[in-house]
């Protein structure tokens, strides 16, 4: 068949091959057919791929129907609430590299002619699967995991982030032991999808939908439902037709497109760490997407999806609501809806008919929660280079504060004086060291926000940091402070008792010393002992780009 990878090889290389897959116990009659492989990201330590072994078996199932040959080949996708907290955390933004360059070494050392990559959370699944389908450039379609169903605690609205948010609550009283055991329980989740609020994953997985790269309401099918399953056969034979009209990630990812995204992104609520990986997606096909673009569009576009941590509700309500087409019919006055998608069908012939069923979860343009996007990028003396705060998920009174600062070297070293009662009204905790460079591995700086707000410090202490946000963090939290502390950005000359002016309106981070003892201050600083030389992590302390680059490797 014109067109196969297969056809290339050498007469001999392809007998050879064609062997193993006799081997592999596939018959004859498929090995002229299109090589379609699929990405299973299922494993035992991430609840939200549970049903992805299944997933695949119905990927495969369309793949031949559709009259291609079904390859599945397995990375784990990584839980980031199971790294997070620790110094496994250095790994998670890290692995979004691994990831990608694991998915581009299977697909072109098996010279498969399509692929399908199954995706659920943050960093380590959503995010490398679309860097590598834009590294690859072949007929690709990013399958979602759908959500996960909230558990049957707090009125049917229960998530493993309420336990975070508890701990503080029950280190301040608020909750007995027996009680916090019992919220432990009863908020586990109760199944596989993505996590219920407008995480990392959810975030990059709505994005994914608008921006063409999966199917338009994927995310709002339960994980463990039979639906999803209907959906993986539909995605097994839709990538076949992919690979016949050779609709591949370049003719659907333009430029527009990535805009299109940016502007979604405003409107959800955003996690901040979009900052990272739409950036690094773009780089892939050439694409520039600084971080002042975002900042431009995010004074453009209204927020307008009223889901946690911004607001109120969880993202099976969201499909209820109406999911990504109906978000996307709202904002479709601001998008670019020619856009391709994996349909083959222009973004505004998808979403005709899409409509919002409940305003209370998805607003009005018109009417919007704010009409300034979730995202602002804030520069001044303390970050010269910009940083980022999810404007949305902080208290009014907070949007401009001055406070002193709390100065620590680590993650670690924060915990202890924020539940102990050592962080006061007006402190500003500053993490630093926690940078790509410094971290290694820029970590999310979850639990000390967390602790600030489960403690009831949310609206009078801001925390500052080189390190990164999770997608469930509220509060004042200022992450991506570009330089880091590692090469010597003014972050690293911060004292206690220093003061820091945070003015978001204005999108302002200032450092309020004189001028000249900032000089002084960073011409006595020294570059401390790089905390991982070896390994992965080594090299990617020595070859990763800044936040405000995406975090890639140069």
């Amino acid at each position: 068949m014109k067109g196969l990878r297969r056809n290339s090889l050498l007469d001999s290389v392809r007998d050879y091959r064609d062997a193993l897959y006799h081997g592999c116990g596939y018959p004859s009659s498929l090995l002229n057919r299109p090589l379609i492989g699929i990405l299973n990201a299922s494993g035992d330590m991430n609840p939200a791929a549970q049903y992805f072994d299944r997933v695949v078996q119905s990927i495969k199932y369309g793949v031949i129907q559709g009259g291609g040959m079904p390859v599945e080949f397995r990375m784990s996708s990584l839980c980031d609430g199971m790294s997070v907290g620790h110094l496994g955390d250095k790994y998670s933004l890290p692995w979004r590299e691994i990831c990608t360059a694991n998915i581009e070494a299977m697909v072109e050392a098996e010279q498969f002619d399509a692929i399908v990559l199954t995706a659920c959370c943050g960093q380590g699944s959503v995010p490398p699967v679309l860097m590598a389908a834009a590294r690859l450039d072949l007929p690709t379609i990013v399958f979602l995991a759908g959500y996960m169903p909230p558990s049957d605690c707090l009125d049917g609205q229960g998530t493993s982030f309420d336990v975070v948010y508890g701990y503080g609550r029950l280190k301040t009283g608020h909750l007995t032991e027996s009680e916090y055991e019992g919220l432990k329980l009863s908020c586990s989740y109760g199944g596989g999808g993505q996590c219920t609020w407008m995480d990392s994953g959810a975030t990059m997985g709505t994005l994914s939908e608008a921006m063409g790269m999966s199917f338009l309401g994927n995310l709002a099918i339960p994980g463990n439902s039979a639906a999803i399953l209907r959906l993986g056969h539909k995605a097994g034979m839709q990538v076949v037709e992919m690979w016949h009209k050779d609709l591949r990630p370049s003719k659907i990812l333009t430029r527009n497109v990535f805009i299109n995204g940016i502007k979604v992104s405003l409107a959800v609520g955003a996690t901040t760490n979009v900052l990272l990986h739409l950036p690094a997606i773009a780089h892939e096909l050439g694409i520039d997407l600084p971080i002042d673009l975002f900042d431009s569009l995010s004074r453009e576009v209204p927020y307008i999806c009223n889901v946690k941590p911004s607001g109120e509700f969880l993202l099976s309500d969201l499909a209820h609501a109406g999911g990504t087409a109906a978000l996307l019919s709202e904002l479709s006055p601001l998008l670019d809806l020619s856009a391709m998608t994996l349909e083959g069908r222009p973004l505004g012939e998808c979403i005709e008919g899409a409509k919002v069923i409940d305003r209370r979860v998805i607003r009005s343009i018109k009417n919007p929660i704010s009409n300034e996007g979730s995202l602002a990028i804030l520069k001044g003396t303390l970050a010269p280079n910009g940083s980022v705060v999810k404007a949305s998920a902080v208290p009014q009174e907070m949007k401009v504060f001055k406070g002193r600062a709390r100065v620590f070297d680590s993650e670690e070293d924060s915990i202890g004086p924020i539940l102990n009662g050592n962080i006061r009204p007006g402190d500003v905790i500053v993490i630093r060291y926690e940078g790509p460079r410094g971290g290694p591995g820029l970590r999310q700086i979850k639990f000390p926000i967390h602790h600030v707000v489960g403690t009831g410090l949310g609206k009078s202490v801001a925390l500052v940091t080189d390190g990164r946000m999770s997608g469930t963090n509220s509060g004042c939290a200022i992450s991506h402070v570009s330089p880091e502390a590692m090469v010597g950005g003014p972050i690293a000359c911060v004292r206690d008792g220093d003061k820091i002016l945070i003015d978001i309106p204005k999108r302002k981070l200032d450092l309020l010393l004189p001028e000249e003892e900032l000089r002084r201050r960073r011409s006595e600083w020294q570059q401390p002992v790089p905390k991982v030389t070896r390994g992965f992590l080594g090299l990617y302390a020595k070859y990763v780009e800044s936040t405000d680059h995406g975090c890639i490797l140069g």
